[in-house]
């Protein structure tokens, strides 16, 4: 992608995050469609308007010239009236991917999403089910425009999803902590950005409980 192609793409996400849900379903459908083609065709795909059937991906990406492997179902909530897609958006979108043979599914929702509905479709398999609001698509485009390996962002969501878990059983079990080398543990996490949780020191002659905190990087 040059320098033009990235405007138009970056001047569609504008338009989707500033149009109000009043739109058409259509134009916002075709609008996602033009940001994401370029991001999916530095993976190798294809896409295209699908929706197959009342209940089928609002878009399909194929492999380039290889239509009998596995697909990305792409499924876009544009309205919602502010507020984040619970989990039977996901299931609807775990239901959609039975039909055919998809590699993933991506869910995109303007106002993000539930705890529920994270957790669920971090749990789901045997398809990837891929959860992205508007900011983080807009965070794929830069890592695209910057020259960053295309599977990054397939990287980035299960590290966020390894970080929240981490930071759930460190909530409800600090005195774990006392058993791991957390500097090492902050150091093989290090992106930008993270979740802050309570740490435990330790040495071999003294264990106690500080009132500080380490960074769990996400790369959000």
């Amino acid at each position: 992608m040059n320098g033009e192609s990235f405007d138009r793409v970056r001047a569609d996400l504008s338009w989707l995050k500033k149009e109000d849900g009043v739109a058409s379903e259509q134009e916002a459908i075709q609008r996602l469609a033009n940001v994401l083609r370029p991001l999916l065709k530095a993976e190798g795909f294809e896409i295209s308007i699908y929706k197959g059937g009342d209940n089928g991906f609002d878009l399909l990406a194929m492999q380039q010239g290889q239509p009998t492997k596995p697909k990305i179902g792409i499924e876009y909530k544009h309205r919602g009236g502010g507020r984040p897609l619970a989990v039977e958006a996901v299931r609807q979108v775990i239901g959609m991917s039975a039909r055919l043979p998809f590699e993933r599914a991506l869910l995109i929702g303007r106002f993000g999403f539930t705890t529920e509905a994270l957790r669920m479709a971090r749990d789901f398999t045997p398809t990837s089910i891929q959860l992205l609001d508007l900011e983080e698509l807009a965070a794929w485009v830069a890592r695209i425009e910057k020259g960053f390996s295309p599977n990054e962002s397939r990287v980035q969501f299960l590290i966020r999803a390894i970080a929240h878990d981490f930071a759930r059983a460190v909530a409800d079990h600090p005195e774990e902590l006392n058993q791991l080398e957390w500097r090492d543990l902050e150091r093989m996490m290090a992106r930008d950005g993270g979740a802050r949780v309570p740490c435990c020191l330790h040495s071999s002659k003294q264990r106690r409980r500080e009132g500080s905190y380490f960074v769990l990087h996400s790369g959000k």
